[in-house]
């Protein structure tokens, strides 16, 4: 892509590691340089949504000092409003995750009627905005509504990032995908790098089916089969 004119700081690429996202800069700053590596944005998605956060939290009634909670942190919360309840905690936790990588908000969870969850969901994001706090999956969660609600944003943001690459694409949850299908923009100039047979992390959120949809949501992709092992 630099080769044939791309701007490098035009770039962003995906990927689900940070050790992952280590080991492709080094290998492109040996491509084409440590200068040219540097312009280009290489990162996990949640590493990347945490950035564009930190400058537009306002937007969202977050300020930019917002706290990312961790598993504990957490626990600790939901803990707290499922006290003298028979709720179990680390149930609601998996329930919340599972909400926040489909999509669905604590409004949308509780015109469910069979939902005895949505209730306490709705409490615990009350509790994270109070303490000006985000969870891990809050980070993919907030961007997508950032982008979302505020064209503004988007437009910026699809100006800064115009060709977006997504490595080890078969993990991908179905929030990853939105969040690439609105970062691409108009342009869609977005590359999918993936193999069928290694998606082996639904427990952890990856919908394979989500991403085999991509297809619908791209119209013009291209797809190229590398049916030659080089690992082996």
């Amino acid at each position: 892509m630099i080769l044939n004119g791309v701007p490098p700081e035009k770039i962003l690429l995906f990927t689900f590691t940070n050790k992952a996202a280590k080991e492709i800069r080094e290998r492109i700053a040996k491509a084409v340089g440590e200068d040219v590596a540097k312009e280009i944005t290489t990162g996990t998605y949640h590493s990347f949504c945490c950035k564009i956060l930190r400058q537009y939290a306002h937007k969202i009634g977050f300020t930019r000092s917002f706290t990312i909670f961790d598993s504990e942190d957490s626990d600790k919360v939901l803990k707290k409003i499922t006290k003298g309840t028979n709720v179990d905690a680390k149930k609601l936790k998996s329930y919340i995750s599972k909400q926040k990588r489909n999509l669905v908000t604590p409004a949308k969870a509780s015109m469910n009627r069979d939902d005895n969850y949505a209730m306490f969901y709705d409490e615990y994001q009350k509790e994270l905005k109070k303490q000006n706090s985000m969870d891990f999956d809050d980070l993919i969660f907030n961007t997508i509504k950032l982008l979302q609600n505020n064209p503004d944003v988007l437009i910026a943001i699809n100006a800064r990032w115009q060709w977006i690459t997504a490595d080890e694409y078969h993990d991908s949850a179905g929030s990853d995908i939105k969040l690439i299908k609105l970062l691409a923009g108009r342009r869609q100039n977005a590359c999918f790098i993936l193999d069928n047979d290694q998606s082996i992390y639904s427990f952890r959120g990856a919908d394979l089916d989500a991403v085999l949809r991509t297809q619908t949501l791209f119209k013009d992709l291209q797809i190229f089969n590398l049916n030659q092992n080089y690992r082996c």
